[in-house]
């Protein structure tokens, strides 16, 4: 099954750590073997985290 991530969280994930977003989504299928792969994985949840809880708060399904 193919999984889907936020784009905008990929992207700005790609940015802040000067990678592609195919090296991004490497990392969080877990493919990735690196401590900046883990760092990515911890960070993306982080911010989905924080997307979801303004989204809730907000009343928009997700």
């Amino acid at each position: 099954m193919k999984r889907k991530y936020n784009t905008q969280i990929v992207n700005t994930l790609a940015k802040r750590y000067d990678v592609t977003t195919r090296y991004i989504r490497t990392c969080l299928k877990g493919e990735g073997n690196s401590l900046l792969a883990d760092e990515i994985q911890n960070e993306y949840k982080r911010l989905v985290g924080k997307l979801n809880v303004v989204l809730d708060s907000l009343g928009i399904d997700r």
